[in-house]
Parts: structure tokens; sequence; C-alpha cells
């Protein structure tokens, strides 16, 4: 039971961070391709 737990707090996690990542991710990105071009 804890292991699921833990689990799920670890799915949550990540998906939370896929969403700032979707967020943040295309505009950095950009910038960075811009600045090696």
């Amino acid at each position: 039971m804890i292991g699921e737990t833990t689990g799920r707090r670890a799915r949550n996690h990540l998906s939370e961070m896929g969403i700032f990542a979707k967020k943040m991710g295309p505009e950095r990105l950009f910038r960075a391709a811009g600045g090696l071009s």
C-alpha cells in the first residue's frame, strides 16, 4: 500500500514537471536554437 501511494506521488510530480516543461520548453528551445545558429 505504501508503494502505491509513493508511486502515485511520483507520477503526479512527473506529470506536473511535464506540464511545466511544455509551458516553458518551446520558448527556451527557440531561444537556444537562435543562439546556436
